[in-house]
């Protein structure tokens, strides 16, 4: 492909220059019968530059999810150093719950691509979760929706890593839904972009993106959002929202939402602040006799787990809990 993810002010050859981790092996996966594993499986068509790079990045897994499958689960565990290309493929009508989880670090840049394609009539809840410790990373995540298909995703990335975090959903059937969140909480030294984008590409089709970035300590952080509107994607809808509170006079963020609309016929719009906390919340737990320092922590801890889905189990929340209150902390 001739072109890198369109991500402002971003320069991909330059992020891609530290060496890759060594590959370690492929994540563990587990799936409800009769959803399919190929551990050597075929490397998804790249969608741009970067793509491309990140298939040379390891083994490939494919994992297939037959039509009008019900209440399937797909679960991806792996670490720093096991990245390389994950292909998912979801039949037409088939419902299923997609569960990533990555941890650690490595001494190397960990590189990971995974392409999601959804057929027609697909629902599919996506949880992706990037617990890294201190390390580089570059990954890219792409959904691809058919007719009527709707994809849930939410996302977290939470740690000291530093690099590019790259979801795009590509709404290419008409009716195709989506709603995209994510929350970021970056500390320590980190330098991370992180970008979700839609596009619409057909009729009648609806993206919403909704994120919330908090930093901490020297970090950095610029959160983007793009939402795209094809010529020809006539009824569609474009919404987004992106907050990012800064905690320390020390971090640096940014909040880009973009609207690209080639189309008359559609709807769109956009919100994006980049603040402290807001002293109105901290008083309602000031007044009721809560300390300072928990009174930040409750609001912070709502502000990252509202867009986080209620249905993870108690162990994963409770690693989520421990590495906000480790942030925190400093």
């Amino acid at each position: 492909m001739a072109f890198w993810p369109a991500v402002p002010k971003f320069n991909w050859e330059r992020a891609l220059r530290p060496a890759p981790a060594p590959a370690t092996g492929q994540p563990h996966v587990t799936v409800t019968a009769g959803i399919q594993v190929a551990a050597a499986g075929t490397a998804p068509t790249p969608h741009d530059r970067l793509a491309a790079q990140l298939i040379q990045a390891g083994p490939s897994l494919t994992v297939t999810v037959p039509a009008h499958t019900v209440h399937g689960r797909v679960t991806i565990t792996g670490s720093a150093t096991q990245g390389g290309v994950i292909n998912l493929q979801v039949g037409a009508g088939a419902t299923v719950h997609i569960a990533e989880t990555w941890r650690g670090q490595a001494s190397g840049q960990t590189r990971l691509l995974v392409s999601l394609t959804l057929a027609a009539d697909a629902q599919v809840d996506y949880q992706t979760y990037d617990l890294y410790g201190d390390t580089a990373v570059v990954i890219e995540r792409r959904v691809t929706c058919g007719a009527n298909s709707q994809l849930t995703w939410r996302s977290a990335s939470f740690g000291h890593h530093a690099g590019i975090l790259y979801h795009a959903v590509d709404l290419v059937g008409d009716g195709a839904q989506a709603q995209a969140n994510m929350a970021v909480l970056a500390g320590g030294h980190a330098r991370l972009t992180a970008t979700t984008a839609v596009t619409n590409a057909a009729t009648n089709t609806q993206g919403l993106i909704n994120q919330h970035g908090v930093i901490t300590d020297h970090a950095q952080l610029i959160l983007n959002g793009i939402g795209h509107i094809l010529l020809g994607a006539r009824g569609s809808d474009a919404q987004q929202e992106n907050r990012v509170l800064m905690l320390s006079p020390h971090a640096l963020g940014e909040a880009n939402p973009l609207l690209l609309i080639d189309e008359n016929d559609v709807t769109a719009g956009h919100a994006a602040s980049v603040a402290a906390v807001d002293e109105h919340q901290l008083w309602y737990f000031l007044s009721r006799g809560v300390a300072r320092p928990v009174a930040l922590r409750l609001v912070l801890r709502g502000f990252l787990l509202a867009l986080l889905p209620d249905s993870m189990s108690k162990a994963l929340r409770d690693e989520i809990q421990q590495l906000i209150e480790v942030q925190l902390n400093g």
